[in-house]
């Protein structure tokens, strides 16, 4: 099998400027070639490549190599080649006349693997080609670039951001989604696409900030820090103005708050009807026209009403920090809020110090969900009353599920509820890591950060400070996250999501010894065929368990995504001799099985 290591043929780039090899993408030629007179030949019509995965996951695990395989011609007048990179970008070939296969490891920058197998009579000016794209599951580098701050517009890692905080949605226009982010320490609010294109959407950068309404693209903000969208409006809580702003049109203005003056008043009584805030931070809209505000310096949760701007009290005491549980509570430091609908009614959620709470709006009653609000910690599983968060900052809501930025800890965390109880596991991220880079994510494991040969494949993270769910991907069964890091903008592709188990999964053969901490390929089906022998690509997930004698997991478990048809995945054995136990699992996010196949 051929491999990177190898160089490319002295005879290479000169061969490539006589012919019509092309970016899969742009469709651009090499630099300097000149594109060729085609000649059409049927009977090389019959020389097709067919590029295709190796057996094995359909979507692959960020930063880890993998095999692609295709045909070999043993014709004496015909040369392959093997192309893969990010058009537009990086661009690499090598020659596998011969061969049957290529492992490609992928760069650093790829969020989508991509593949060009080219088939050429020599001494001829004609080509067929096969291109193949790969989704990859992970923490995916989208804009920016890490511990650089700065501001510039641009894609990818030629966007510059100074710290991103605030998310929210906006209607995807041409693009998969599209975003706006408040740029907290360039005083600017962002727009962020699918495509990691990133442009100022409201304010000028500058020193200090400052405060001006009018058009947006004049306009002034101070330290802005958190978002919320109704439609073609977004909201934005100016912390260092202590107000909360108002985007439409194009236009800038003031919907609550006294511009430069903090302290705490409400609307009522007020000169000109203005309240004053003290650092508001977390935003959260209830669609019954009203915006709630987590009035930081103020340790209270107030509500405006959209319709006539009228600033009231929830929950909390002016001024008084706490943690008190009964009628109209206390609160500690209060930052991100989530408005959430359950079995007991309307709920606002906020992290309050490092600790989750829910404010039953209709009641005004404060519960604990877990954490505590004055301790740090880290902690995965653990009782809901355990220091377990630390300076946890933003909240985001996919269906039922509670996502948070746990910024002091690194990671993002996935809030479990089991027997009425509230627990946390780790979705990426950890303590440990403080080095920021893409990776794997961990699937919302509980525990300590695994170990093993995949451990550097793991993404770290910096300061995670927002997550925003983003649209649901056809390809996957898994939730789709932007993240808030540093100075980055990331995408958090295919986070496993609620699901049930189905069917009976089937192991092929298996060998009866295995040699400790060596590769071994595994073979199985994720579903038995159908009564007329055909298998349909329904989009299951799997998980594959090493279990030891006694039970207990002897590694981390596997999981994957893929459907009806058998699959083979090489991977390590733990090191420890003995029997070992695989146990394997296919499950089903989806209520109804759909024909839908969970990767591209």
């Amino acid at each position: 099998m051929a491999t990177m290591a190898g160089r490319e043929p002295h005879w290479l780039p000169i061969w490539l400027a006589r012919r019509s090899f092309h970016d899969p993408e742009t469709k651009a030629l090499p630099l300097g070639a000149v594109a060729p007179e085609v000649q059409p030949d049927a009977t090389f019509a019959i020389l097709d490549g067919g590029l295709r995965l190796c057996p094995g996951p359909r979507i692959l695990g960020y930063g880890l190599p993998f095999d692609v395989c295709f045909d070999a011609f043993e014709t004496p007048d015909v040369e392959t080649l093997i192309s893969w990179g990010t058009p537009g970008r990086f661009w690499h070939t090598r020659e596998v006349t011969a061969e049957r296969a290529f492992t490609l490891r992928p760069d650093p920058t790829w969020t989508v693997a991509r593949a060009q197998h080219t088939v050429v009579r020599k001494g001829r000016a004609v080509t067929t080609t096969r291109t193949l794209e790969v989704k990859l599951r992970g923490v995916l580098p989208l804009a920016g670039r890490a511990a650089t701050p700065g501001h510039a517009n641009g894609t990818g890692p030629a966007a510059l951001l100074s710290r991103p905080s605030g998310l929210a949605l906006l209607a995807p226009g041409h693009e998969a989604w599209r975003a706006v982010a408040c740029d907290s320490a360039a005083h600017v609010i962002r727009l962020v696409t699918a495509s990691g294109k990133v442009a100022t959407y409201a304010g000028q950068v500058g020193e200090g900030g400052g405060f001006l309404d009018g058009p947006a693209a004049v306009a002034r903000f101070n330290q802005p820090t958190f978002l919320a969208v109704d439609g073609d409006t977004v909201y934005v809580a100016d912390t260092g103005n202590h107000v909360i702003r108002r985007i439409v049109a194009g236009r800038v203005d003031t919907l609550a708050g006294t511009p430069g003056r903090s302290g705490y008043r409400e609307s009522a009584g007020a000169p000109e009807g203005r309240a004053l805030f003290n650092q508001p931070h977390g935003l959260a809209l209830d669609g019954q026209g009203h915006l709630y505000v987590a009035d930081r310096g103020n340790q209270v949760i107030r509500r405006i009403s959209l319709a006539t701007g009228i600033v009231e009290l929830v929950a909390g005491t002016p001024g008084r920090a706490g943690t008190r549980n009964i009628l109209g509570g206390q609160f500690w430091d209060p930052k991100g809020l989530a408005f959430q609908k359950n079995t007991q009614g309307d709920v606002l959620l906020v992290l309050d110090g490092n600790s989750l709470r829910g404010l039953l709006l209709d009641k005004r009653v404060v519960y604990p969900y877990l954490g505590v609000p004055g301790e740090e910690g880290f902690l995965d599983g653990g009782p809901s009353g355990s220091p377990c968060l630390r300076r946890p900052w933003g909240l985001a809501l996919n269906g039922n599920q509670i996502f948070i930025a746990d910024e002091g800890n690194h990671a993002v965390r996935l809030v479990a509820v089991k027997g009425g109880d509230f627990t946390l596991r780790t979705v990426a991220g950890d303590p440990s890591l403080t080095t920021p880079r893409p990776g794997l994510h961990r699937g919302a494991t509980t525990g300590s950060m695994p170990q093993g040969p995949l451990r550097d494949y793991y993404a770290a993270l910096e300061s995670p400070r927002a997550l925003l769910a983003l649209p649901h991907r056809m390809e996957t069964l898994g939730y789709m996250f932007l993240l808030a890091d540093g100075t980055t903008l990331r995408e958090i592709a295919d986070v496993p999501g609620p699901s049930r188990a189905i069917g009976k999964p089937l192991f092929g053969p298996l060998p009866e010894a295995l040699e400790a901490a060596r590769p071994v390929g595994l073979s199985f089906a994720l579903s038995p065929p159908q009564a007329d022998g055909t298998s349909y690509r329904l989009p299951f997930r799997w998980s594959l368990e090493f279990l030891a004698e006694d039970g207990t997991p002897a590694r981390e478990t596997m999981t994957g995504c893929d459907g009806g048809q058998e699959m083979v995945v090489r991977e390590w054995l733990p090191a420890a001799a003995g029997p070992l136990t695989l146990r394997l699992t296919s499950r089903t996010g989806s209520p109804r099985l759909r024909r839908t196949p969970c990767a591209a």
